[in-house]
């Protein structure tokens, strides 16, 4: 359970990060979904402030290289499930209200979502539950499709500086787990899967970009 302490504390971090504009009131309406929990603490660092922006690229080397997925993912899995439909519930009450912090943050959670079905796929692949491994591994893939189009719908009205991530290296990360995916099929072989290393793709993905590239 989120203290009302924490959520206080968050809604302050959301008052500093309005700073481009964005009504306090609107972002702090988020505070919940971004709130440190004890059940997954390493998925702040992806759910960190600034609200109204890409998430560096560094935490999310961060978040890679903390225990978040050595459970298999299930714990950020379960986690980052439930903060989506929380998100999803406040911005259908108020779909008027701060779309670029409701896009952030759910290009953040499909994120989140994507690295966590990932490593469900690692931990099921054996001859055993192939297919379950199969298709945890397309799910990913279509979350990190997902976390893309977010990012492209945010990169609209918000330019990512050259530490954030973007769109296109989200493209790229899912452009080397399909091709992943497809040469498991094709295999039959879920070796390839088990075999991949995220924090290493994420840090040949995730390089600061050249001012206005």
């Amino acid at each position: 359970m989120v203290s009302v302490f924490t959520v206080i504390g968050v809604c302050a971090a959301l008052a500093l990060g309005a700073q481009n504009g964005n009504p306090p009131a609107d972002i702090r309406r988020y505070a919940q979904v971004v709130a440190p929990t004890k059940k997954c603490p390493p998925l702040s660092y992806l759910l960190s402030p600034p609200f109204d922006r890409p998430p560096r690229q560094a935490k999310v080397l961060q978040f890679l290289r903390s225990k978040a997925l050595r459970d298999g993912g299930y714990s950020a899995l379960d986690e980052a499930t439930r903060r989506e439909a929380l998100l999803d519930k406040l911005w259908q009450e108020s779909p008027a209200s701060s779309e670029v912090v409701y896009h952030a943050l759910r290009m953040r959670l499909r994120l989140a979502l994507a690295l966590a079905k990932v490593a469900v796929a690692r931990r099921m692949a054996s001859p055993k539950t192939k297919s379950y491994c199969i298709q945890a591994m397309e799910s990913g893939i279509d979350c990190m499709r997902d976390a893309a189009r977010e990012l492209e719908a945010l990169e609209k009205q918000v330019q990512p500086g050259p530490n954030e991530v973007s769109s296109a290296q989200l493209w790229e990360f899912h452009r080397k787990l399909l091709g992943i995916w497809d040469t498991a099929k094709k295999r039959d072989d879920t070796s390839v899967i088990r075999a991949i290393d995220l924090e290493a793709l994420a840090g040949e993905i995730l390089r600061p970009t050249k001012a206005g590239s």
